[in-house]
């Protein structure tokens, strides 16, 4: 790479806010590892909250957080879009990048989510003549993409005018391919999202439990996710909870946040479930690894899916997973060899049947988690499919003088 490296503008709307945040790892650890290659990075990200810093600087990564009146909510978290709100963020983010794109001479623009940052990202594109990426994260193509006749028409102008389009999972890029045959599918890619081997890795269920300062009897039941009703997080606590009559040594430990996490401590309020289901809230990102290999099961009965990272980080510490057979979910859990799938029709009552028979059996699920544990490479293996990679399409963009 020559000495003064490519910059990259990064348009998320989702960064970890503080040290140890969660939200939006997976982008930062795209930006860490492009760095790696050898470029710089530029983030332009909103600020969600009082306590963040307007700007951060590590190596060839600088975050940049542009101010607009966020409430100290994120976008995400609104039930109905808030749409004076989100034109407010628009107009605020699309002016920093403006700045960005100058100061740093960035030379492409990567934009997570295409909404609401693609119709920025596609502004910049024309007025500075840079290529775009779009990544595709998952929620804004399941959830907003063809919600209603306006968002099609900004979903479908956006990935028309993309130079790339890159997905999270197979199964967003056929959606994308079918609901949009507008969009050329050549340029529409998949780049699963990449786990750090060197976090994500066994190590001793003790060993992480004590580090955790917890104390498990019985099966340790694992959920980590934000905390939202297309989760799945309410049936797998009922479950839990009509399982724990029966079956005492079960416990369920829960990490993230999010709109249900009181609805969820009323649930597991009581006397009899409170020593079995324990909320911990967010937890920080180099102790997510710590979870894992401490639980004896991860559960994600989620109704839709791209490709969940938390699979991904699984089966590199070796850790089994009961999850939804949604999105690329079941490319990587294979019934009965490295977990379970359930089907999204009655999953609840799927999902308790499995973890009945587990619980009648807890040997299975042991010797489950030892065999994978032994096979860890097996695993990578799997998870570090890639269908093309980043370095591949940065080069190709940057190395080309037009732009779709």
């Amino acid at each position: 790479m020559a000495t003064n490296p490519p910059c990259i503008c990064f348009l998320t709307q989702a960064f970890p806010d503080f040290e140890g945040a969660y939200r939006g790892i997976f982008v930062k650890n795209l930006a860490g590892y492009i760095v790696s290659q050898g470029y710089r990075v530029v983030v332009v990200t909103p600020r969600i909250y009082k306590t963040s810093k307007k700007q951060e600087s590590e190596g060839g990564l600088k975050v940049c957080r542009f101010f607009f009146p966020s409430g100290e909510r994120p976008l995400i978290s609104y039930q109905k879009i808030p749409v004076l709100r989100m034109s407010v963020y628009m107009i605020f983010c699309m002016f920093k990048t403006f700045d960005i794109i100058i100061r740093h001479s960035c030379r492409l623009i990567h934009v997570h989510w295409i909404h609401p940052n693609g119709i920025i990202g596609l502004i910049v594109k024309t007025i500075f003549q840079r290529p775009l990426i779009v990544h595709v994260r998952g929620s804004d193509f399941s959830i907003f993409a063809t919600k209603n006749m306006f968002f099609k028409f900004l979903t479908q102008l956006v990935l028309r005018r993309a130079d790339r389009v890159l997905c999270t999972s197979e199964s967003s890029r056929s959606g994308i391919i079918r609901a949009f045959p507008q969009v050329n599918s050549e340029k529409v890619a998949v780049v699963y999202n990449q786990i750090d081997s060197s976090r994500f890795r066994p190590i001793s269920e003790n060993e992480a439990r004590r580090a955790l300062g917890i104390h498990v009897s019985g099966l340790c039941l694992l959920f980590i996710g934000n905390l939202l009703p297309e989760k799945g997080i309410l049936d797998l606590v009922k479950v839990v909870k009509s399982l724990s009559d029966e079956f005492q040594a079960v416990s369920l430990h829960i990490i993230g946040t999010g709109p249900l996490e009181m609805a969820l401590k009323k649930e597991a309020r009581d006397e009899v479930h409170n020593q079995i289901i324990f909320i911990h809230g967010a937890s920080p990102p180099d102790r997510i690894p710590l979870w894992l290999n401490a639980s004896n099961l991860l559960i994600l009965p989620s109704e839709r899916e791209g490709m969940p990272n938390v699979i991904l980080e699984a089966l590199h510490c070796g850790i089994p997973a009961v999850a939804t057979d949604v999105g690329d979910i079941g490319r990587f859990i294979k019934d009965g060899e490295n977990g379970f799938v359930i089907k999204r029709d009655e999953k609840a009552k799927h999902l308790r049947r499995i973890l009945k028979n587990l619980l009648k059996e807890p040997e299975q699920l042991i010797l489950m988690k030892k065999r994978l544990q032994d096979e860890v490479d097996k695993n990578k293996e799997i998870c570090e499919k890639v269908c093309v990679s980043i370095e591949q399409i940065y080069t190709s963009l940057l190395t080309s003088d037009t732009h779709a």
